[in-house]
């Protein structure tokens, strides 16, 4: 790898910078075949990454441009002070002779062996004993990835994303946890565990301005959703891997992903009458499945406020409230940062449960759901069709 400057020499801190007006920045070549003479005083692969001084601060790695002294060396990045611990002490002597040795302080460019990364078990195949037991089983900091859709959209966009996300499954690991949320004035929380894939609906709220206050200050007190996202479907229930529910996934993005009821409506639409079909009881907040290739009829296993069809029938048209699901959903998302709890057995889990979704699997799992002690790195993926024109952070 080959890292040239445009200078060889860098402003102390950023206001400096400015007022120089000079073009501060530098060419990253990963495979640049290096000369031979710096190849060689580069080569640190008898030593790994771990072991290389690292800044408390920015953890940029130590190298040829720090200035050492004698209670520890500078950063060269942030300027910060960083005294040697004590597993560091005989790699880095304070002895100039010693240190032009090390190749991390002798050449701008050196190449290091990784640490080993962390083994994380593969999930079980689908129909096997052991995904029977337990479909929703990863073991080890399984990375995250939820997928936040805009369906206050027409189908060509959502064709598009589609496409994007069946593409990212395929590319994605098994052990990957997959969420799936739609929005426009409401949520969806797809729920892909259950023997039909179902949707549950929250709603979205405008903040409540009061006289007197501003609106900050409303939209700082005035709650996201009509209630916890927790609350409807605990987030184990939601994340699903990727390796033993690809198939529920890329059905669940077929069949229940359509344009929002209401979208290309105006507010002044007539009711046509549709009414709702209220189905058999179920969790709060849950909608039966709405197939694109039957209309809106509900799939088997209804919930609670199922419309007898896609559009129409007395309610407002679709908006885009992309401020308040982001605040839903990334508090949504906090029990990841937090202690994993353990998976229990429910007293109803031995005698089978109907007609809840992923409650319905033989082990209920509660709490965090196998998730790692560590914290699981996880990527928001957005996909917005329009200007956000609802709740908090609207634009028109």
């Amino acid at each position: 790898m080959k890292l040239d400057f445009t200078l060889k020499r860098f402003p102390i801190n950023g206001r400096l910078k400015e007022q120089s007006g000079l073009p501060f920045s530098c060419v990253l070549q990963p495979y640049h075949r290096l000369p031979e003479k710096e190849t060689s005083a580069g080569d640190a692969s008898g030593t790994r990454s771990n072991s290389i001084a690292r800044c408390a601060q920015c953890y940029s790695y130590i190298n040829c441009y720090c200035v050492f002294d004698t209670a520890g060396w500078v950063c060269s990045l942030c300027n910060r002070h960083n005294a040697l611990k004590p597993q560091q002490q005989k790699r880095y002597r304070l002895d100039p002779t010693v240190l032009q040795e090390l190749p991390e302080v002798r050449s701008e460019v050196f190449e290091t062996l990784a640490e080993d990364p962390i083994p994380v078990p593969m999930p079980a195949l689908e129909g096997s004993p052991a995904a029977q037991q337990d479909p929703g089983y990863v073991s080890g900091p399984a990375p995250v990835v939820v997928a936040l859709v805009d369906t206050a959209a027409g189908e060509e966009f959502l064709e598009l994303v589609r496409s994007s996300l069946e593409a990212a499954l395929e590319a994605l690991p098994p052990v990957t946890r997959f969420a799936l949320i739609t929005m426009s004035n409401r949520l969806g929380l797809h729920d892909v565990r259950a023997s039909e894939p179902s949707v549950r609906y929250v709603s979205l709220l405008e903040p409540q301005l009061r006289p007197g206050a501003s609106a900050a200050a409303a939209a700082a007190s005035s709650p996201a959703v009509a209630c916890p996202l927790s609350d409807v479907m605990p987030l184990s229930s939601l994340l699903a891997p990727v390796g033993s529910f690809k198939g529920a996934i890329t059905r669940a993005l077929e069949e229940n992903m359509v344009p929002e009821q209401g979208f290309g409506e105006t507010s002044d639409a007539e009711a046509s009458g549709s009414g709702a079909a209220v189905g058999p009881s179920g969790a709060p907040g849950q909608e039966a499945a709405m197939s694109r290739n039957s209309g809106g009829d509900a799939a088997p296993g209804g919930g609670v406020g199922a419309r007898s069809g896609r559009s129409g029938g007395g309610h407002l048209p679709a908006a885009r409230g992309l401020g308040p699901a982001l605040v839903a959903v990334l508090d949504y998302l906090k029990v990841l940062q937090s202690p994993a709890f353990a998976s229990v057995k429910t007293p109803d889990s031995e005698g089978g449960l109907s007609g809840h979704g992923s409650g319905a699997s033989a082990a209920a799992v509660v709490g965090a759901d196998h998730l790692s002690q560590n914290p699981s790195p996880v990527k928001l993926l957005l996909f917005l069709a329009g200007v956000p024109d609802f709740g908090v952070g609207r634009l028109v």
